[in-house]
């Protein structure tokens, strides 16, 4: 995007920017298209909101005792997951696991608080992951922060919970981990091909042709991972923007049609591995006429590693 596109969005995206939490984030929702699209990558415009995808480091291996908590509950019991800083990412960090925990007890609404460390935590990521292992591949167990996760009682602002949790003295994030599962159920397979517009920089100032983008739907078309193929041009592409920033008006009113570029919207088949799709989106990328190639379910994938094990982000394979 040239400066003149950042010079009109920056003001409000920095408006929309200073109220976003990673832990609230929702999935966009799907006008007239049925599948649904997280907020941060819906529209294929190169903006960076730093604190949509701001990753806490994780915390040294303590020495000793560790806290006299019961083990983690099963992941779809707990309602917070509670990530403890580290000296090497915060000179300032002060992460006593006693401490901490006594701490959260106090907080009026936390019903059960247990704990978890590396090892443990490195355990379940890799069950959790078992189906495609290559997501996770060189994340060793000192990538995972020490962590606490929290079952609320029946009925409490887990908001208000979240606010008062983050105060605590050695936590360097809390995630919401209700909405992140919510989110995630509502991810589809997506991989998004975006065209190039005048407006991109990579592009040197041309739109994709009518040849180019004919090359590139029949370069889908013969990929035998992609299960289906929808084409969006700009109208419905700012019509599914306004409809799923339609809380945004600052952000909505600075956005025009021609910012939207068009897109093929390519479904792959299920079970296609991480390793896959990110080849399939290094060699569509480099096709002439695009501009930018997003896998959904790679960034869904990674955003719920950080939210669920808390991995820092130069621990995670990079989606192309």
């Amino acid at each position: 995007m040239n400066s003149s596109v950042e010079d009109r969005l920056r003001g409000a995206l920095a408006e929309a920017g200073e109220t976003v939490q990673v832990e609230t984030i929702a999935p966009l929702r799907g006008g007239r298209r049925s599948r649904v699209r997280p907020r941060w990558i819906a529209t294929g415009i190169a903006v960076t909101v730093g604190v949509m995808l701001a990753v806490i480091m994780a915390p040294l291996l303590p020495g000793g005792d560790g806290p006299s908590v019961a083990v983690a509950p099963p992941r779809d019991q707990a309602d917070l997951a509670v990530y403890l800083c580290r000296i090497a990412a915060d000179p300032q960090c002060d992460a006593d696991e006693r401490v901490v925990e006594n701490a959260l007890r106090g907080i009026p609404g936390v019903d059960e608080v247990h704990f978890e460390d590396r090892r443990s935590a490195y355990e379940a990521m890799r069950a959790f992951y078992s189906d495609d292992p290559s997501l996770v591949e060189g994340i060793t167990p000192d990538d995972l922060p020490q962590a606490f996760r929290l079952v609320t009682r029946p009925g409490a602002d887990i908001e208000s919970i979240s606010r008062q949790v983050g105060q605590v003295p050695g936590v360097a994030e809390v995630v919401a981990l209700g909405e992140l599962k919510a989110a995630l159920s509502d991810a589809d397979m997506e991989l998004s091909v975006f065209l190039c517009t005048s407006e991109r920089e990579r592009c040197g100032g041309k739109t994709a042709s009518g040849a180019q983008k004919a090359a590139v739907s029949r370069a889908l078309a013969a990929l035998p991972e992609v299960q289906s193929v929808t084409f969006e041009d700009q109208e419905a592409a700012f019509e599914n923007f306004r409809e799923s920033f339609a809380h945004n008006e600052a952000l909505v009113s600075a956005t025009r049609m021609s910012d939207m570029p068009e897109s093929y919207r390519a479904v792959l088949r299920p079970g296609t591995e991480f390793r896959t799709r990110r080849k399939l989106a290094a060699e569509l990328g480099r096709m002439p006429g695009v501009s930018q190639v997003i896998d959904q379910k790679c960034l869904l994938a990674e955003h719920a590693l950080h939210a669920r094990f808390g991995i820092r982000a130069d621990a995670i394979e990079a989606c192309e």
